[in-house]
């Protein structure tokens, strides 16, 4: 099936070469349009916030994360046999919430400029 379609791709590309890309450079006595190549449309262009505060964006969900996981890692740590502090799950929580709080105003933030 391989060699089939090599084949036929060379063929075509022999194709397209020996036919002329615009009308005005074909044979002025033949009417006949020429093979135009296609050009792909051009994507629409969308305003994007600044580099910078995508980066600051990834930057705080990544702070967000990072505290969450720690305060759920440290919540199921109390379920076992470990030594465990309140206060230090308190502590983890009020950082996991204080990171969500962050995110949550940049993100209304960048919303409210676009």
């Amino acid at each position: 099936m391989r060699p089939v379609r090599d084949r036929a791709v060379a063929v075509l590309r022999t194709l397209r070469r020996n036919v002329p890309a615009t009308p005005s450079a074909a044979d002025p006595d033949n009417p006949a349009p020429a093979l135009e190549a296609t050009a792909a449309p051009k994507p629409k262009v969308v305003p994007r916030a600044p580099l910078h505060e995508d980066r600051v964006l990834d930057q705080l969900a990544a702070e967000a994360r990072y505290h969450r996981q720690r305060y759920d890692l440290y919540r199921a740590k109390m379920y076992g046999l470990h030594v465990t502090s309140q206060a230090r799950l308190n502590e983890l929580q009020r950082a996991c919430e204080g990171a969500e709080a962050r995110l949550a105003t940049a993100k209304a933030a960048q919303r409210r400029v676009r």
